[in-house]
């Protein structure tokens, strides 16, 4: 037999059919799932015990205060503390121990995000949303830091999976789990709120069955309530969830608040360069007043500023959109603050730029799925979910303040209709919008998305 002529051999697949092909093939889900875990499970075993600081140093305390069982003052959201509070207790209160503990709801997160997008668009998309974000640098360094951005970011995604499928088939049970997710969304960040107002209402109106909006409002206020008479028991007074809720208001909306830089006081104190005497004054004067009155004089002042200088809060509330869809920088930005040589200097600054990488690719195919979306019921109604309760998370941030890691837990959120995008497009359909209307607003917004990122970059550049 003769053998084939060159020309007559079949043609090798292109990137886009081997990509699938390696997207779609079963061992695939373990190895990133694989993958996960052992990256998360490094950044702790590197960080160990680590001193905390800051953020992360309050929430240890608190965890630490809970297991004691004395009298203090709330001043933290204790969605948190009291999760740490029970790995401390089984497994001692060890900083690694607390790491360890977030690193457990990061792997949680990423099995949560597969099983959820292969239901709506399968495989290929299901494994593709969790290869988006199993290498960004602030994904990893956050899953072992004791902060609220990974419990956030599991509890929002778990209310989309739940709202998703109580859409599709209103039960009780779905009922039930939806409200213990938006229980402890708030207890986690009280700045859900919105999401505990909307989410029911929103399911009881599309399922016309008011008993959905009902049941989890029971169950968010069984939660809520348990945790303020505990509270109370603390304190010897009612506190709403914790102490300064509207403190943040106050950091973003105060005569000598940036007007880019609107989270700086969140982080800046007396003594530390910068901070004015003027904001200090103000500052110390409401904490001066006993716990109980200060979340209304810091509301009253922030709210008597706002409406002085109606024009600057504009001006700010445009700076926390930017600066809220800005990318990640915290793995990048604390390997350069601790930085003693040129190389590490430089890793600092590439985890800094994989971060915007990853956060780019993934911003820039959810807003391509929001303009295309197709008309698949299950892949369109898990991605409008995903893509409300992103945007029901985010408005409290643009009247408070915000900065680049508030936006940390929507990104899982965002990972399913850039997935779902990314799966079409290496199937070969087409993901041209449908009108020129759309066309040309995907374009204005990838420009926006863009132009966030320079001016983001310009800001960091400017502090060097």
């Amino acid at each position: 037999m003769n053998a084939p002529a060159r020309g007559d051999r079949p043609a090798r697949p292109g990137l886009r059919a081997r990509a699938h092909a390696l997207l779609a093939a079963p061992r695939t889900a373990p190895v990133l799932l694989g993958a996960w875990i052992v990256s998360r499970l490094l950044a702790v075993v590197a960080l160990g015990g680590a001193p905390l600081a800051d953020d992360a140093l309050d929430y240890h305390r608190m965890a630490l205060a809970l297991l004691s069982g004395g009298r203090f003052e709330p001043d933290w959201p204790p969605g948190l503390p009291l999760y740490l509070a029970l790995w401390y207790r089984l497994f001692g209160a060890h900083v690694w121990v607390g790491r360890l503990a977030l690193a457990v709801l990061s792997v949680l997160s990423a099995g949560l995000l597969l099983v959820w997008v292969r239901r709506a668009a399968g495989v290929v998309a299901g494994n593709l949303a969790v290869l988006l974000l199993l290498c960004a640098p602030s994904q990893i360094v956050l899953a072992a830091t004791p902060l609220t951005q990974v419990p956030a970011a599991l509890l929002l995604l778990a209310l989309a999976v739940a709202t998703t499928g109580a859409l599709a088939r209103p039960t009780i049970g779905r009922a039930l789990i939806v409200g213990a997710l938006l229980g402890g969304a708030v207890l986690v960040r009280p700045s859900n709120l919105l999401l505990v107002v909307v989410v029911p209402i929103a399911i009881a109106y599309r399922t016309r069955r008011l008993w959905m909006a009902l049941v989890p409002a029971v169950v968010l206020v069984l939660l809520v309530a348990g945790w303020t008479a505990e509270a109370r028991h603390l304190t010897g007074r009612f506190v709403f969830i914790n102490n300064a809720n509207a403190q943040n208001l106050f950091y973003g909306n105060n005569p000598d608040t940036p007007l880019y830089r609107t989270w700086w006081f969140g982080s800046h104190k007396r003594g530390e360069p910068g901070v004015p005497e003027t904001y200090l004054r103000r500052y110390e004067q409401v904490t001066a007043l006993p716990p109980g009155e200060r979340d209304h004089a810091f509301t009253q002042a922030a709210l008597e500023h706002i409406k002085e200088r109606p024009d600057l809060f504009i001006v700010r509330s445009l700076s926390r959109v930017r600066t809220f869809f800005a990318f990640d920088t915290f793995a990048g930005a604390q390997v350069i603050k601790e930085a003693d040589t040129r190389t590490v200097t430089a890793f600092g600054l590439v985890a800094l730029a994989e971060d915007g990488l990853c956060y780019l690719l993934v911003a820039a195919l959810a807003l391509l799925w929001l303009a295309s979306a197709p008309p698949d019921e299950p892949e369109r109604r898990a991605g409008l979910v995903a893509i409300g309760v992103t945007v029901l998370y985010a408005l409290p941030y643009f009247a408070s303040f915000s900065h680049p890691t508030y936006h940390f837990p929507i990104v899982p959120l965002l990972a399913a209709p850039a997935a779902f995008a990314g799966a079409r497009g290496l199937r070969g359909v087409s993901l041209r919008p449908a009108t020129p209307a759309r066309r040309r607003l995907l374009w204005a917004a990838w420009a926006a998305l863009l132009a966030i990122q320079l001016e983001w970059i310009a800001h960091m550049y400017s502090r060097v």
